[in-house]
């Protein structure tokens, strides 16, 4: 992907994360470079991917990133960087720090 292709796409990352099912996790939170509006070439779209305990973390980002390479394309699942939580982990110092200024988008 382009450099200008890449930063419009994350500007853009919003239009991205409708054409995705999210309806599978509980929660789904955006935070970062994308959510501050400090985008830079190095940037990439940070989610944190809420599921429930007892589902399966590795079903669950490889389901991800597969619906993202069918639906935005190859190049696009380089430009997320995902980490599948169970509930009762968002408590934990580092998710908290994380989920401070982050978005809920579902």
């Amino acid at each position: 992907m382009e450099p200008i292709e890449k930063i419009k796409f994350l500007r853009n990352w919003r239009e991205a994360l409708r054409k995705l099912n999210l309806e599978r996790f509980k929660e789904v939170y955006v935070f970062g470079s994308v959510v501050s509006g400090k985008i830079t070439g190095a940037s990439d779209i940070d989610l944190i991917l809420v599921i429930k305990r007892g589902e399966d973390k590795n079903k669950a980002l490889i389901g991800f990133f597969d619906e993202v390479e069918s639906k935005l394309g190859e190049k696009a699942s380089y430009l997320f960087d995902v980490k599948v939580i169970y509930e009762d982990e968002k408590e934990l110092p580092l998710y908290k720090f994380f989920l401070r200024d982050a978005v809920r988008v579902k």
